[in-house]
């Protein structure tokens, strides 16, 4: 799976392989924000690019207020 202009599903990721680029492949096993939350459903945006295959994701909506 590909990410659009950066942006990914993340929740639809879960237990496959992505694509970042042309060349760094990581498979998501799961997903949880501060404290455990799960992030299920939230497209996060891929932030920075570690080495070692390590992502760092911004949450897009971490500054919006739940319903």
């Amino acid at each position: 799976m590909k990410g659009d202009g950066g942006f990914l599903c993340l929740s639809r990721c879960v237990g496959r392989s992505v694509f970042i680029g042309d060349d760094i492949q990581v498979k998501i096993y799961g997903l949880c924000g501060p404290e455990g939350v799960p992030l299920d459903g939230i497209s996060v945006r891929l932030a920075i690019k570690a080495p070692r295959g390590v992502l760092i994701l911004r949450d897009e909506n971490k500054d919006k207020e739940k319903p």
